[in-house]
């Protein structure tokens, strides 16, 4: 593999520069820069929780906040699987005191499969929200996020220290690894999504465990998640030019 790469190959934690270093790349080929995509999640933590949005959406502001982060119909994520996450959810919610449901539904979710569960549920304290543009603002403002099988934003609602609730009914193994490092937890019963639920909400030994583990977590994956990933990688491309620059 090491044939394959550039001079210098920007990798974003030290769990990647292990994979390239077991499949054959050279130390000195790798940097750990951390993702610049995740510059955005730092800036976004050093803001205020946007509670305007609550407003907006209709929703009671001194309530905490479930945050559901749904996906279209896919091999492993069919409409019968969604119709279950969506009513375990709301059947949740009816049993949690002081509850707002925000669901955000993924962005090739064009079906209106989403908007019409919640209609049909009649529930005052869920709202759905389509603009991606809030991503991080709902993440930011959430107690506690949820997501399904395979969903990256699973990585990035830790990224938020947020507390994670994976639901996985697709019977597959989760290639997103959050539940299997400590910094989620991963569920595939009907009955158990109240539980978690509820659990991630007030179990604060839970959320100390939780909380404990994702610095090791950050540092494996994301680096050091400082909003300074891509002068980092900026740095790595000027360092190859004047290197290139001496040797002419």
């Amino acid at each position: 593999i090491s044939d394959l790469l550039f001079t210098k190959m920007a990798v974003s934690g030290s769990f990647n520069k292990d994979v390239f270093i077991k499949n054959g790349a050279k130390e000195k080929q790798l940097e750990i820069t951390g993702m610049p995509i995740h510059d955005s999640i730092y800036d976004k933590l050093s803001e205020s929780v946007n509670i305007d949005l609550l407003n907006e959406l209709g929703l009671e502001p001194e309530n905490r906040n479930i945050l559901l982060l749904t996906h279209p119909d896919t091999q492993f994520g069919s409409e019968q699987i969604r119709k279950k996450i969506l009513r375990c959810m709301f059947q949740s919610i009816k049993k949690l005191p002081r509850v707002n449901l925000i669901i955000k539904p993924h962005p090739n979710e064009t079906d209106g499969f989403v908007q019409s569960e919640v209609a049909k549920s009649l529930l005052d304290n869920v709202a759905v929200i389509d603009a991606i543009e809030v991503l991080y603002d709902i993440i930011h403002l959430c107690n506690v996020a949820v997501t399904t099988f395979n969903s990256t934003s699973s990585i990035e609602a830790v990224l938020f220290g947020k507390p994670v609730l994976i639901i996985n009914f697709t019977g597959n193994i989760n290639s997103i690894k959050c539940a299997r490092e400590g910094v989620a937890i991963e569920i595939k019963e009907t009955e158990k999504v109240y539980e978690s639920l509820n659990e991630l909400l007030n179990n604060q030994d839970l959320l100390s465990s939780l909380r404990n583990r994702r610095k090791q977590f950050i540092e494996k994956y994301a680096y050091k998640l400082d909003g300074k990933s891509t002068r980092r990688v900026v740095d790595v491309v000027q360092e190859l030019v004047e290197s290139r620059n001496n040797v002419n």
